[in-house]
């Protein structure tokens, strides 16, 4: 049972509590494996990281048409995924979901805009800055459509 601190007090709910954070890392590490590839160079050195989303997999079949939208993992930023976003049938953008005024997780694109649940920043759907606190854009990857498949240089 858990205590008012918050603390685990009982056998079943430390277990219940680490099969939890298992499966967390099962699905994170999944997602990592389907959609990343390193690809080495001639000189031994590794090329920046690059994502593959095959759209005809269940997993990104939500970016198949125009308007899906997924989060997958970025590497560089585990606290914060990549939003890729199929903004219309020939064109898909990628941009961080962390906002630049405090580091929150932006949500997904609604009505053209991204907005930030911490002090209500707004992007564009692109990750442009429209207004509040923030500064300036969401980082944004290099994203490209090729027939099924969207590649993400991270």
């Amino acid at each position: 049972m858990k205590q008012d601190d918050g603390t685990i007090s009982n056998r079943r709910e430390f277990l219940i509590a680490v099969g939890t954070a298992a499966a967390a890392i099962s699905v994170t590490g999944s997602l990592l494996s389907g959609c990343k590839q390193q690809s080495s160079r001639k000189d031994g050195t590794t090329a920046a990281a690059v994502a593959t989303l095959d759209v005809t997999k269940p997993e990104f079949a939500m970016l198949s048409k125009a308007g899906g939208m997924v989060k997958i993992p970025d590497p560089a930023d585990p606290d914060r995924p990549i939003i890729v976003f199929r903004r219309t049938a020939d064109a898909v953008v990628a941009f961080s979901s962390r906002c630049p005024h405090a580091g929150c997780e932006v949500a997904l694109p609604d009505a053209g805009k991204v907005i930030c649940p911490c002090h209500d920043s707004i992007f564009d759907d692109r990750g442009n800055f429209i207004s509040g606190p923030a500064k300036g854009p969401l980082k944004r990857f290099t994203a490209r459509l090729d027939g099924a498949v969207i590649t993400v240089m991270l």
